[in-house]
């Protein structure tokens, strides 16, 4: 289901998405060098994660990888979560799981966006004021954008852009050259 595409520092390519099966729906990382042969990882699995989609950034002089992604099983209030790799999306770690959103919170099942550099890590989600609806695109009127400068352990700053009124749809977010 809509897999997203980073290339990390040493030349891997990964890739990103949900997986539902006989065996259960779990998020998953694929990654390759050379494009012809491919080695899988659950990042997570266990839940039911609805509509969710899992995206995935990369450092790109670097072996950290990330995967962000929304958990609706927790009824009213849906989180935004990320995994952390260090070794190039081989492990992700259960004690490298953050959640992103404060507890009153209504994110959205929409996938979330990150972006890193060598100094920050950079996560957008989209919130709204009403419950998450995982059955369609959501729609929202707000976008939180949080940064971490310690590779996704703690999040030190915190934005959030709200457009009453207005309904907001798949954001997507960049890093210049300048900054």
């Amino acid at each position: 289901d809509k897999p997203w595409t980073a290339r990390l520092g040493n030349g891997t390519l990964a890739t990103s998405y949900r997986v539902e099966g006989a065996t259960g729906a779990r998020i998953q990382v694929s990654r390759t060098k050379d494009a012809s042969t491919f080695e899988h990882v659950t990042v997570e699995a266990g839940r039911p994660f609805g509509g969710t989609l899992a995206t995935i950034c990369g450092e790109p002089s670097g072996a950290h990888a990330w995967v962000a992604w929304v958990d609706a099983s927790h009824g009213t209030f849906a989180e935004v979560v990320l995994r952390s790799s260090e070794d190039s999306a081989v492990t992700f770690p259960d004690d490298r799981r953050v959640v992103l959103t404060l507890p009153d919170e209504h994110a959205v099942v929409e996938a979330p966006q990150c972006v890193a550099d060598a100094d920050a890590l950079f996560v957008a989600y989209g919130v709204g004021s009403q419950p998450p609806d995982d059955s369609s695109s959501a729609a929202y009127d707000g976008l939180v954008i949080v940064r971490s400068r310690d590779r996704g352990r703690t999040f030190d700053a915190r934005w959030q852009v709200r457009e009453p009124g207005q309904v907001l749809l798949h954001p997507a977010l960049a890093l210049l050259p300048n900054g």
